[in-house]
């Protein structure tokens, strides 16, 4: 394994790398990690990101003083997951000390056989290794009938082999990233609380996710929508019925190996029909329109999510998101339904905004609990504590919403 610095010059020693990353004493030794790839000898080196690698950071003691090796080392088991593990030799993690202003440093390998490339453009989306079949586009039979607008595509009603569908369809020049993660995803997930994908297609310019036709309505509809044509009964029994399967979707996803995360739950998210069967979908990153603020739509790129039901790790720190602000996030969305209101309410005269959120959460601390069932408050009280690894985990609110759906029989 070669180790060259960003102009491309052989660095084998000690010193070329203690000169790049101790340059100011007075901050801290912060490595910022990013992958590259190459298809074979001749390609360009691409910035790969999740989920195949994604940027990680690595912190120095500033007191010590490290070998190449060592922080070599400490680099790629950084890097290491059980996804990108298949890919690892052939690939180039490249290193960029921006506290000490340093030039990039590349730890390369030399092995250019590689079993299929890795996502960064249109052809890697047709590429991607899936169980489900990929059809032609003239097979799907789409209506005009719309069932959603997202951050990343549309949802059509349609038909294929005379059978009702769902048709998610995205732009491939835009969203190639946001795409493969949702196929990925969703073709590794079946559970009766998800919504299944089918197949997908592809055109010159588009990817079709087609996925089980759900018929139902939005959790934000049925909420706040006066207009809802289900005219559900939201009583206590309801509440908790439909509390329990949105946490048994959760909890599935989060004690899948690999974990998955969702990162964006939120009642746009939820789909619920007249007899109360609950589904979650878009495992992808939504729009909606019951709230004329951006805090209601999905933010893509390093800010994941939906402001107003972000965690605080995340909206005000900028941190990664974890099992533990998904918690935070579906804690939001029992709070809605308890409540009937938006989770976090803000003083008359202060408008809906990033800002004035942030200092919301940051004051709060927790939402108004006084809607919730007494046997609920404590432990929702706990997922909104600011400090991630106390929050309870989604089998924790599970089994309470499993008992206390049966003491409501």
């Amino acid at each position: 394994m070669a180790i060259i610095d960003g102009e491309g010059n052989n660095s084998s020693g000690t010193n070329s790398f203690e000169k790049k990353v101790g340059v100011n004493k007075n901050v801290k030794r912060i490595i910022h990690i990013g992958w590259k790839h190459k298809i074979d000898e001749r390609s360009k080196f691409i910035h790969i990101k999740e989920p195949i690698a994604g940027a990680k950071t690595i912190e120095l003691d500033q007191a010590k003083k490290y070998r190449l090796a060592e922080v070599k080392n400490m680099i790629l088991e950084a890097m290491k997951t059980e996804e990108n593990s298949k890919y690892f030799e052939g690939s180039v993690v490249d290193i960029e000390n921006r506290a000490a202003a340093s030039s990039k440093i590349h730890i390369l390998t030399n092995d250019f056989e590689f079993k299929e490339n890795l996502p960064n453009n249109r052809q890697t989306v047709h590429n991607v290794d899936l169980s489900i079949p990929v059809i032609d586009e003239k097979n799907i039979h789409f209506s005009e009938i719309l069932l959603g607008k997202g951050a990343f595509g549309t949802v059509k009603r349609a038909t294929w082999l005379e059978t009702d569908v769902a048709v998610k369809t995205m732009e491939l020049s835009t969203s190639n990233k946001y795409i493969i993660c949702e196929m990925n995803i969703m073709d590794k997930v079946r559970h009766p609380n998800i919504i299944s994908i089918m197949a997908v297609s592809f055109s010159q310019s588009q990817c079709h996710i087609v996925m089980e036709y759900f018929d139902s309505e939005s959790l934000r509809s049925v909420l706040f929508n006066g207009n809802s044509k289900l005219k559900l009964k939201l009583n206590e029994k309801n509440k908790s019925l439909i509390s329990y399967q949105i946490c048994k979707a959760i909890t599935f996803l989060h004690e899948s190996r690999p974990a998955i995360l969702h990162k964006d739950i939120k009642p746009d998210n939820i789909l619920v029909d007249r007899h109360y069967t609950t589904k979650v979908c878009d495992l992808g990153l939504s729009k909606c329109d019951a709230m004329p603020s951006a805090l209601h739509t999905t933010i893509g790129h390093n800010f994941q999510g939906t402001p107003l039901y972000m965690a605080p790790e995340i909206l005000i720190q900028y941190k990664e998101a974890t099992i533990y602000s998904d918690v935070w996030s579906l804690a939001c969305v029992i709070v809605e339904l308890y409540s009937q209101k938006n989770v976090w309410t803000l003083p008359l005269g202060v408008g809906y905004n990033l800002i004035n959120l942030r200092g919301i959460v940051s004051t709060l601390k927790a939402p108004n609990l006084s809607k919730m069932p007494i046997y609920l408050r404590s432990l929702l009280k706990e997922c909104f504590l600011h400090e991630p690894e106390k929050r309870p985990s989604a089998h924790t609110l599970l089994n309470t919403f499993k008992a206390g759906t049966e003491s409501l029989e």
